[in-house]
C-alpha cells in the first residue's frame, strides 16, 4: 500500500491558505481595516513564495 498523496495533500493546503488570506483581503476592503489588508498580502506572499521554492 502506498501512502497518501502529498501533492495534492500540499495543492490543497495552498489552495485553502490562499483563500483564507483573500478572505482577509476582502475583509479590509470592506472595513477598511489596514492590519487585516497587510495580514492577507503579506500571507498570499508567503504562500506564492513557498510554492515557487518548491518547485
Amino acid at each position: 500500500m502506498s501512502g497518501p498523496d502529498r501533492s495534492a495533500f500540499a495543492r490543497r493546503h495552498a489552495v485553502a491558505l490562499c483563500i483564507v488570506f483573500l478572505a482577509l483581503l476582502a475583509l479590509a476592503g470592506l472595513r477598511g481595516n489596514a492590519f487585516a489588508g497587510l495580514a492577507g498580502v503579506a500571507g498570499l506572499a508567503w504562500v506564492i513564495w513557498a510554492h515557487l521554492e518548491r518547485n
